[in-house]
């Protein structure tokens, strides 16, 4: 199935909202708190698309977009940040396959995006 999104935030209400919004589109999504359950799910290789906040405990953004090129270099990944790590962001989009989107998320930009990364999901 195409659509398969991986969430990570350590942030349950953003989580939550990704959720809600992503599968009411059609996409199947999982999420998780950290980049160490992130890179754990993505070793297995089943996600089309990667969406990751910047700044979380126990392994940054940066450190799992870097992993998860390596793993995939052709995951599109939507990195959401704010304002104030958008230079972070953009050391990043430089080395790897990366979109870059601003909290608050504007989810019809955020479903705009993916469509154009990985297209609509298929059942």
């Amino acid at each position: 199935m195409q659509g398969s999104i991986l969430i990570v935030d350590d942030e349950q209400a953003i989580r939550d909202s990704l959720l809600l919004v992503l599968e009411e589109e059609g996409y199947r999504c999982t999420a998780v708190e950290n980049g160490h359950e992130a890179l754990q799910l993505a070793r297995q290789g089943t996600f089309d698309l990667l969406i990751t906040d910047l700044i979380m405990p126990r392994m940054k953004g940066n450190e799992l977009i870097k992993n998860v090129s390596q793993l995939s270099p052709d995951m599109p990944i939507i990195i959401l940040t704010s304002y104030s790590n958008a230079r972070i962001a953009s050391n990043i989009r430089d080395c790897c396959n990366t979109t870059n989107l601003f909290k608050p998320i504007d989810f019809d930009e955020l479903i705009h995006q993916i469509r154009n990364l990985i297209g609509q999901p298929s059942n």
